[in-house]
């Protein structure tokens, strides 16, 4: 596998005088059906083949267990912090959040601001 992909797959390359192109950009001509008197040698010739394709053997992968994590989050500091800003602002409506504070500073921003010194890998 390469990069980032969750699985096997095909990793197709297009080069044309030597340099990499783009394929869906390239003009390419236009691929005609093979001939109807050729049809039947063709799938003839190909019949071993495809029993060839047929028959390898890919082993399966073998999965690597990852385990979860041990942290009880309802143990952490910043658990702690959510908890108790909830209480604080548990039946508060949106529209006294959204109000102004003495500093200038509208609730929901204080909101956020707590929230991202709770969650500061978030961003």
């Amino acid at each position: 596998m390469t990069g980032y992909t969750s699985g096997p797959h095909v990793c197709y390359r297009f080069w044309k005088n030597g340099k990499q192109v783009d394929p869906f950009k390239t003009k390419l001509p236009d691929a005609k059906p093979i001939a109807s008197e050729l049809k039947d040698a063709y799938l003839q010739h190909m019949i071993p083949w495809k029993d060839k394709l047929d028959c390898i053997y890919f082993e399966e992968q073998k999965q690597i267990p990852m385990p979860l994590p041990t942290i009880n989050p309802t143990t952490t500091a910043a658990w702690k912090k959510l908890q108790k800003h909830c209480k604080e602002t548990q039946g508060v409506s949106l529209q006294n959040l959204l109000r102004m504070t003495p500093n200038g500073e509208s609730s929901f921003t204080l909101v956020g601001k707590i929230f991202m010194s709770i969650f500061p890998k978030i961003t």
